[in-house]
């Protein structure tokens, strides 16, 4: 990292990958919860697991 980059380019810099790939994250995962195959015995299985790998 350069010596003299100002550090309010640094702070920028990261709040803006972490608020930018937490959000993105944590639409991913939390958009598509509808689910018809679903039946109410296996409501166990969270809907961020079957976003992720829907087979179960």
């Amino acid at each position: 990292m350069p010596q003299m980059m100002p550090l309010n380019w640094i702070f920028l810099y990261f709040m803006f990958n972490l608020i930018f790939y937490l959000f993105m994250i944590n639409n991913y995962f939390n958009l598509n919860f509808t689910n018809n195959k679903t039946s109410p015995l296996k409501s166990n299985y969270s809907k961020s697991f079957h976003n992720f790998w829907p087979l179960n």
